[in-house]
């Protein structure tokens, strides 16, 4: 038994994410995310090759939808700052308005990984480019005036990044939007990203 005639890979890429969200990556099995996606064990193999490489397409199609994706594609002018803080304040608005409180898929998944595995890999390499591009950001962000130069910006990246990090999993027991923006203004304006006078 092949795969239904009405198999379409984009919809059994969203409901790989939805397990992989709700179970994690570790205790997601190929029988379960075949079974979730309505198709035969080796129908599974034939589409996705394995689950790791279904994993990776999970994480970049789960990544298109993420509240920094726009930052990948900031004018050449547009100011920094502010895109950070949108950035900041559409987490909040996401993570308070998720009903069920699952908080960020990589995050959830790289917190049960085991961390010898080809997906602990991917999701570390991951998180180290938002945070490379942090610094990238930061980075500009001093040479055009917006903000005071840090002793070391790639601890201020790293330290803007945990402090999302942060919000992912407060959000899990914070379910006020506005109570997670207060605290995250508050991490913002120590970092000298505060809202301009």
């Amino acid at each position: 038994m092949g795969r239904p005639a009405k198999f379409k890979k984009e919809h059994a890429l969203e409901i790989a994410v939805e397990t992989f969200w709700e179970k994690g990556y570790e205790a997601t099995s190929v029988n379960e995310l075949a079974k979730a996606m309505s198709i035969t064990r080796s129908s599974f193999y034939n589409c996705f090759k394995s689950r790791e490489a279904l994993f990776d397409e999970v994480l970049d199609l789960y990544g298109q939808s993420a509240p920094d994706y726009f930052l990948n594609s900031l004018a050449k002018d547009e100011p920094i700052i502010p895109a950070i803080r949108k950035v900041v304040r559409q987490l909040c608005k996401e993570r308070a308005s998720d009903p069920e409180a699952r908080g960020c898929l990589i995050i959830n998944c790289l917190a049960q990984a085991d961390m010898k595995n080809d997906a602990a890999s991917h999701l570390t390499a991951t998180l180290k480019a938002r945070i490379d591009r942090y610094e990238a950001l930061l980075t500009k962000a001093i040479k055009r005036g917006e903000i005071p130069p840090y002793e070391n910006v790639a601890l201020a990246a790293q330290t803007l990044f945990t402090h999302l990090i942060g919000i992912n999993l407060i959000s899990k027991i914070v379910r006020d939007e506005e109570e997670l923006w207060a605290a995250a203004e508050i991490a913002l304006e120590g970092l000298g990203l505060g809202q301009p006078d």
